[in-house]
């Protein structure tokens, strides 16, 4: 928000130690100013999708390329990736329209609101977020990571639309319509993990 870029850089930096795919973010800050108009989103999805289609045979021939110069682990963990991205078993889940949801609420709130600055940001965030996975989509190893390193943004956009919703029984029906749904969601996404706590139960309480 206040466009330091020797600061933005240097938290990037740290982050990056613990993980490389850090410096995703780094073209966040220059695309900040710009994701958070709705024209430049579109175009921005439109580039997505075009990048996406028209060069992602070149991407994994350049990944190929440099694949036959690397050793041991490294090569290992690109072979992965590349048989990931050829096998396709993402795809655009539940998560991304929810996003999509999320992004037209904002924009509309944005109306409601005195002060913008902070909207702006979780629109921006939350248009970057939805270019990488349409760009990602394909790739799930990258498309989870994503997604998690901007679900902070959800547990801020939902509290401000909601807001600003002044009729009660609409908030309400929806934090119960959205609450059962996610728990559908994950409940019959993870089956062992979720029948209630058993593995919690047959592990800890009777030593299986």
């Amino acid at each position: 928000l206040n466009r330091d870029f020797l600061r933005f850089s240097a938290i990037i930096a740290i982050c990056s130690g613990f993980h490389f795919s850090a410096l995703i973010m780094m073209p966040f800050y220059f695309f900040f100013p710009y994701l958070n108009k709705l024209r430049y989103v579109l175009m921005a999805f439109l580039i997505a999708l075009l990048i996406k289609f028209c060069l992602g045979s070149l991407l994994d021939y350049i990944i190929g390329f440099f694949l036959e110069d690397l050793t041991g682990s490294s090569q290992f963990k690109v072979t992965d990736y590349l048989k990931m991205i050829d096998d396709g078993s993402a795809g655009l889940g539940v998560g991304f329209f929810e996003r999509l949801f999320l992004l037209i609420g904002l924009f509309y709130v944005r109306q409601l609101a005195s002060d913008k600055r902070f909207i702006n940001l979780l629109i921006s965030f939350l248009a970057f977020n939805i270019c990488l996975s349409i760009f990602f989509y394909d790739f799930p190893v990258f498309y989870l990571r994503f997604r998690y390193y901007f679900i902070v943004v959800n547990c801020l956009a939902y509290p401000l639309i909601l807001y600003f919703i002044k009729e009660k029984i609409i908030y309400l029906i929806f934090l119960f319509v959205y609450g059962i749904f996610w728990i559908l969601v994950v409940t019959l996404g993870n089956p062992l993990l979720y029948l209630p706590y058993q593995n919690y139960f047959q592990v800890n309480m009777l030593g299986d």
